[in-house]
């Protein structure tokens, strides 16, 4: 194999891998207001301004920030939310928190019996037993905890609240995986959301 199409593959199987050893997502929701009129005929907005131009923050918030928005809008849209215009319009309002935790894993694999239970038939003869790298074995890992927060058009109250749980072990990963992990909490916590209806018009045009 070349080497360009062995670097290629080398980061397609890690990103697989990143992605495949995040099996630990966990999600909630909460109704907490059912005469709120939720739906994508409505569009959206952010009640808060983006950090990108806040100098007082951090690169790495600024990036994180971005990174949150964009990973939400994405996921709004795919059930057929828009933006809505800048004009004041009634829009479902959009908060969110995200928090980021470390923690020691104290069920990590440390015993040749704990590795050797963990081996699967017809796995790779690597000297890594066939074993599924994951939050089990990591000394450390990373937790990511996204609220989503949907507040009534016309600045009303709370109307529902998602929240998802994802750790990572070792370290958050970086760019496009935590892009794509972002991306995938979003579309796991707004997914009960109410869709639009196929061939209906698109809000506010």
């Amino acid at each position: 194999m070349a080497p360009d199409r062995r670097k290629r593959a080398w980061r397609a199987v890690s990103l697989l891998l990143c992605l495949g050893a995040c099996t630990d997502l966990r999600v909630a929701h909460q109704l907490h207001d059912p005469a709120a009129q939720i739906g994508p005929e409505q569009g959206f907005r952010f009640l808060r301004a983006p950090l990108a131009a806040d100098a007082r923050a951090s690169e790495a918030a600024r990036s994180l920030d971005g990174a949150v928005r964009a990973a939400i809008a994405g996921a709004l849209q795919a059930h057929g939310y828009r933006p809505a215009p800048p004009d004041g319009s009634r829009a479902l309002g959009i908060d969110y928190t995200l928090r980021d935790a470390g923690g020691v894993n104290a069920k990590r694999l440390d015993s040749p019996s704990d590795y050797s239970r963990s081996w699967r038939s017809g796995g790779s003869a690597d000297g890594t037993g066939a074993m599924d790298h994951t939050i089990a074995d990591a000394a450390f890992y990373r937790e990511l905890t996204l609220t989503v927060l949907l507040f009534a058009p016309g600045g009303g109250s709370l109307a529902w609240e998602g929240t998802a749980r994802q750790s990572f072990p070792g370290e958050l990963p970086q760019g496009a995986r935590l892009q794509a992990a972002l991306d995938r909490m979003a579309r796991e916590v707004l997914a009960p959301l109410p869709r639009a209806r196929r061939g209906a018009p698109a809000a506010n045009e």
